[in-house]
């Protein structure tokens, strides 16, 4: 009986890998805000400057305080054929937190590094931040260690993929949306 369960997992486990593919390319075709989000408006412009990297520029504007009560609610989604699937969701709290600690901010290395001046306490006051010329390469091997670490070497094949952001208040209430559409590839897909 145990052996029929193992030999049944490694079954499975065969046809996962199966359907996963080397990721060591993205291209980022859409980043920011969707719709009327009642605190917060990214607007980004990505543009391919060569082969291998993209520059971004893009305006973070804070409507209102942004207190460490608002959570995120991530969902990620895959395009195949014109489908678009649910493939996760994930809810992250605390993400003022996430975005201003440099002991546990999640995102703190990545958002200081592109917005050096952005605010390091909670709640992030309303204002105004910049992301100017900030590479994004193409390629696996040059990407920062905290992409590498987000986004893992084998995914499932997709046309492409589409991360939306829920934010969420403190009652749960949604305060709007950012998304993220991306492509994955390897050497051997077409583009």
């Amino acid at each position: 009986m145990k052996f029929l369960i193992l030999l049944t997992l490694v079954m499975i486990f065969i046809q996962k890998i199966d359907s996963a593919v080397p990721v060591d390319q993205m291209i980022v075709e859409f980043a920011g805000t969707i719709g009327d989000h009642k605190a917060l408006n990214i607007e980004s412009k990505i543009k391919r400057v060569s082969k291998t990297m993209y520059k971004v520029n893009a305006t973070l504007t804070f409507k209102e305080p942004w207190p460490d009560s608002i959570s995120n609610v991530l969902t990620v989604y895959t395009f195949d054929h014109g489908m678009m699937k649910g493939l996760l969701t994930r809810t992250y709290y605390h993400s003022c937190e996430m975005l201003t600690n440099n002991k546990t901010g999640l995102l703190y290395k990545s958002v200081h590094s592109y917005v050096p001046d952005f605010p390091n306490k909670c709640p992030i006051p309303p204002g105004t931040w910049y992301i100017k010329d900030a590479e994004i390469p193409r390629y696996r091997k040059d990407w920062d260690p905290d992409l590498k670490t987000i986004v893992p070497p084998l995914l499932p094949e997709s046309d492409k993929w589409r991360l939306e952001f829920d934010n969420l208040d403190g009652n749960g209430t949604k305060l709007g949306s950012l998304r993220v559409d991306v492509k994955f590839l390897n050497e051997f897909m077409s583009q």
